[in-house]
Formats: C-alpha cells, structure tokens, sequence
C-alpha cells in the first residue's frame, strides 16, 4: 500500500516535520552548550606552588606585581587583570599578599559556576596566572568579590608593647602611619605614644612579689587609627589578624617593627582597649 505524502513548496509533510525536529534538537544543543563571555571580580591571596598560603609570598614576587599587570590567553586576548592589590609584611623576607582580579570566562549553569580558564572559580579553590613578570599561584578566598559588601571601619586601638629597649622606643611617635599596595592606602597611623621604664615582678626572699623597674628596657603604651574589616562580629586587620582585647598585633611601620615571633613571648604584645574611632 502506497502512502500519499502531501507537499508544500516541494517538500513533504512528513519531510518538514523531521525537519523541524532537528532544527529544534540543534537550538537546543547549542542553548546548551552556549559560552557566553563575561568579567567577574575576585580576590586570592598568592601561595606557594604547593597551596600553603601560612608560607607567605617572597618579597622578589611582590615587588613584580603591579596594578594593571596583565594575563593573556593563547590568541593574545586579555583573560585577567589585576585590579588592586594589598601586601602586608610578615617580620621577615616574606609578604601576605592579596589581589583583586578581573578575569574572563563564562558561567556554566549546569553546574551553576563560573569557570575561568576550564576551571571552576570557587572558595579555596587553586588558581594559577601568568602575569607580567611573574607566575604566581594562589587561592580564591571570594568569588564574586564586591568591595561595598565588605564592611571597614576605622578603630581607636589602646595597645601595649612591654620589654621593648629604648632606641625602639623612640621610634614612636605621633603620625607615624603604616601603608599597603601599590595605591599605599593608609590602614594604620599612631594618634598617641607613652614610654615608660619596664615594669618586672621580683620575688623576695620570703616569697614576696614586688614589683621593680628596669633602666635597660620600656614598655610602651601606643593608641593606634586602625583600619579593620569585619567579618560577621568579629574585626580582622592586615588580612588575617584576629582583633580582639587581650590578643597580639604585629604592624609593621616602614621605620620599626611591632613584632615578637617567639611565642613565649606573645604575652608581650597586647591590645588593651577597641572602640570605633569617633569623627
């Protein structure tokens, strides 16, 4: 038996229905498949090759990182540009860095992330660019960084250094400020310095506490102009620091050091007294 096929314009019924179905299965493939370009900004702080951000950035690569430093893919188009960067010292050769990127690539909702360069962007995830001058790697700590959802505030720290010898005592002295970045935003600056001779507890004979002072050493008492980021409740300063009474603080001024990296000796370091800084 013989099937009549009605046609339009040449073609069959049958032929345009199977068309249809394969129009439609080829739009829906590429809606699928679909990249669609975009920029997102995000913040790492740089690591070592092995993902151990505790071991800080060597000062040789920091010092090569510039705003504006570029990464380009393999058709010379622009992938990632650094837009901001904050890079604290550690007391030693090394730095904490921190970058804001602005990187090219595409969302992908079937796994509803961002992937950037065939990897997803995502918290503490490994992230590695080619800069520049320099390689660096790194974790991704925010992946859609926005500078206004993050909460800063200026803080009047009281702060106390004990057993410090005289010539760093003298370091001190109102105005003295503390910078990051290449942009050298202000985050530290001292409102006020008092020094005094060291205080020491001297047990007696017959087991007495007194309390005597050393000509040798000072204890200084510094109230800083802090810039803190708040995370929930809690303040965090130069990056990582936990801000909180009783605590250390290292600051690293370009003139002095605030530091004691034995920790025995933390209980020298001190923060007496946070309160917001009245304008």
């Amino acid at each position: 038996m013989n099937i009549r096929r009605k046609k339009f314009f040449g073609i069959s019924v049958f032929d345009a229905f199977i068309i249809i179905i394969m129009a439609s299965l080829v739009i829906g493939i590429v809606k699928f498949y679909k990249r669609e370009d975009q920029w997102r900004l995000i913040k790492i702080q740089l690591t070592d090759k092995s993902q151990h951000w505790l071991a800080g950035t060597p000062y040789w690569m920091g010092e090569n990182i510039q705003i504006g430093d570029l990464e380009k893919g393999s058709g010379g188009e622009i992938i990632a540009e650094v837009v901001d960067i904050d890079s604290f010292e550690r007391g030693d050769e090394t730095r904490d860095v921190y970058l804001i990127l602005k990187v090219k690539g595409f969302y992908n909702f079937n796994k509803d992330k961002f992937i950037y360069k065939n990897r997803p962007i995502e918290i503490g995830a490994p992230i590695e660019l080619h800069l520049n001058k320099v390689l660096i790697t790194g974790l991704v700590i925010n992946e859609n960084f926005n500078e206004e959802e993050i909460e800063s505030e200026w803080l009047k720290v009281k702060f106390k250094w004990m057993d410090v010898f005289p010539w760093q005592a003298e370091m001190f002295k109102p105005g003295l400020q503390m910078k990051t970045g290449n942009r050298e935003k202000l985050i530290v600056e001292v409102l006020s310095v008092n020094s005094r001779l060291s205080e020491v507890a001297i047990e007696t004979i017959y087991g007495n506490i007194r309390i005597a002072q050393n000509p040798l050493k000072r204890d200084v008492v510094l109230v800083f102009k802090l810039l803190a980021k708040k995370h929930g409740s809690e303040y965090f300063f130069a990056g990582h620091q936990k801000l909180k009474v009783g605590e250390p603080l290292w600051i690293y001024f370009p003139e002095v050091d605030i530091d004691k990296m034995i920790p025995s000796e933390f209980s020298k370091l001190s923060v007496m007294e946070i309160q917001p800084l009245m304008k």
